[in-house]
């Protein structure tokens, strides 16, 4: 019975229902932000068009669309697109607080009696995955919503409202690229981003550490377009897609892979030599 308490499936249950069930308030937010994106985005149109159709994929490109590459110059300044900023700042919020919350209560008495500790580094983990999911499936619903309701196109883009109002040509972009660039990498990308605030909040033991390293790198990402600064794979405006100079998707999700399998593999050693007792004072 106590094998079966502290049971990895169990631990995942756990997890699901206190990290994901239990904090549908959180999701509720998520929806909130999704729909005030596609609000101002119809506003937006409105302003330049009449009686004109948008897509899904549309509304995908606005809410990920970023800044174009800043070029620090005497009559141009640096800014920080307010809905994308808002989306990601919330998004890294969002899954900061759980797993590191835990460790201070129940989680304490599950490395304290359970002799596989990684089961609860793993759960976590996967509760991570799975909540980031649960976040895009949220708002890519709503969106999915917004393009139905107003009994426009799916998979087709607006390519003229693309130019005149995200400010992105899209005319040389097929569906299956915008499905790659502006759904499958912001979940990889973010994802890894969200791991590497794990590594970094449970390694120093504090939550705040965590998240001003997350908001440096995003700030960082929208001031210099670089490989390595990964909030860039989040902008469509820094895409190779797009862009000549711009990142491209496949290194993004190479170097993501690449965080995510570090920072587990990092989390899975740190675990091992936890020390609870210490935690507890």
């Amino acid at each position: 019975m106590k094998r079966n308490k502290y049971s990895f499936f169990y631990l995942l249950k756990y997890d699901f229902l206190v990290g994901v069930m239990l904090s549908w308030k959180k999701y509720f937010v998520t929806a909130c932000i999704f729909i005030i994106s596609a609000l101002f985005f119809n506003q937006a149109i409105s302003v330049h068009f009449l009686n004109i159709k948008v897509g899904f994929l549309d509304y995908i490109i606005e809410i990920f669309k970023g800044v174009p590459i800043y070029i620090p110059s005497s009559y141009k300044t640096f800014s920080i697109p307010g809905i994308w900023i808002l989306l990601f700042l919330y998004f890294f919020y969002m899954f900061n607080c759980y797993p590191l919350s835990d460790i201070h209560s129940y989680g304490q008495q599950v490395l304290l009696r359970s002799q596989k500790r990684i089961y609860w580094w793993l759960s976590k983990c996967l509760w991570l995955a799975i909540g980031i999911f649960i976040f895009y499936v949220i708002g890519y619903f709503i969106l999915l919503l917004f393009t139905l309701g107003t009994g426009h196109t799916f998979f087709e883009m607006n390519h003229e409202v693309n130019a005149a109002v995200t400010k992105i040509n899209t005319s040389n972009a097929r569906t299956q690229d915008i499905f790659y660039v502006g759904i499958l990498l912001p979940f990889i990308v973010s994802m890894a981003i969200a791991f590497i605030q794990l590594i970094i909040s449970f390694i120093t033991d504090s939550l705040i550490f965590g998240y001003i390293a997350i908001i440096i790198l995003l700030v960082a990402s929208a001031y210099k377009c670089h490989p390595l600064l990964l909030g860039n794979y989040l902008m469509l405006n820094r895409n190779n897609l797009f862009i000549s100079d711009g990142v491209s998707a496949n290194t993004g999700i190479i170097i993501s892979i690449i965080c995510i399998a570090l920072s587990i593999a990092i989390g899975a050693k740190k675990i091992q030599h936890y020390d609870v007792m210490a935690s507890k004072k």
